[in-house]
């Protein structure tokens, strides 16, 4: 079979804690058929106590009345996966996780299918909140692969209004091959990309 009958390979790259909510996190990727690649924050990383918001998997309470909605979110020991590197080789930065994702694709793949694409989805809500981070995985996708394939793609969510006046968004949607948007969050990032001389009507 092609390409084009070919599945994609699926998986999602973030920090859980350990408990409930990191468990059921990974089954319920699993089930979706997404490879949950999850690295545990180690005990003891920014708290003394294990069960401290900040030690614990980020979780996030939606209330929905009719159309409407509103989110209240903790991202707990989300707020930062370290993908910068500075804490390499005992923790391993973005790159290195990276590979292990390329190494599990290649080694899928049978022999004579082509190279299939990397598309990496970013949050903007995760970006602000780890700028290094999302700088790190900025880097990777204007990178040639090592395996030969064609260059990383990276898609942005802009995912709130308020997202777009910050400098890292900002950075970041000039060079994002894709943007995920709702109308009133892409007319706002263009009057802002404007304002700061990023953007040419």
């Amino acid at each position: 079979a092609g390409a084009a009958a070919r599945r994609p390979e699926l998986k999602f790259v973030g920090m859980v804690g350990s408990d409930p909510s990191a468990e059921r996190l990974r089954q319920e990727l699993s089930k979706a058929g997404v490879d949950p690649m999850f690295t545990m924050k180690p005990r003891g990383g920014t708290s003394q106590d294990p069960n401290s918001l900040s030690e614990r998997t980020g979780v996030c309470c939606c209330l929905i009345a009719g159309k409407e909605r509103t989110m209240v979110t903790e991202l707990g020991a989300g707020k930062t996966m370290e993908l910068h590197g500075n804490h390499g080789p005992e923790w391993p930065g973005w790159d290195a996780r990276i590979r292990d994702a390329e190494a599990a694709v290649v080694s899928a793949r049978g022999p004579g299918q082509a190279k299939l694409p990397i598309m990496v989805i970013l949050s903007a809500f995760y970006a602000q909140a780890d700028v290094e981070g999302a700088k790190a995985i900025q880097r990777w996708c204007q990178q040639p692969r090592e395996d030969g394939g064609p260059r990383p793609l990276l898609a942005l969510a802009i995912s709130a209004e308020w997202c777009c006046r910050l400098p890292a968004i900002q950075d970041l949607a000039r060079t994002a091959d894709f943007l995920f948007a709702n109308q009133p969050e892409i007319e706002e990032l263009a009057a802002s990309l404007r304002e700061s001389g990023g953007f040419a009507p």
